[in-house]
């Protein structure tokens, strides 16, 4: 493996914007209020709470990344949020 830190395409500071995020809302889903999980500590039985950061806006760029435009959710909501909406779960989340 590499020795280099992933870098995400939604930006250098992707990973602290997420977490502040995760902080601010308790590290729980807002739409179902299911207490998250770290998708390290996941089984297939509890994948659906797996941790996830969603843009209310699609992203664009990194001036999307505002905390304001962020909000945690479990997987199995942020699935079920794209879906609804017609596009596919991003890979980077």
């Amino acid at each position: 493996g590499s020795s280099m830190a992933h870098v995400s395409f939604r930006g250098s500071n992707w990973d602290q914007i997420r977490r502040e995020v995760y902080a601010r809302d308790g590290y729980r889903c807002q739409a179902c209020g299911v207490k998250c999980i770290s998708k390290a500590v996941s089984t297939p039985a509890t994948s659906r709470n797996v941790i996830q950061c969603h843009h209310k806006q699609k992203y664009k760029g990194p001036e999307d990344n505002a905390l304001s435009n962020l909000v945690t959710l479990c997987l199995g909501c942020h699935a079920d949020h794209h879906h609804a909406a017609g596009d596919s779960l991003p890979d980077d989340r």
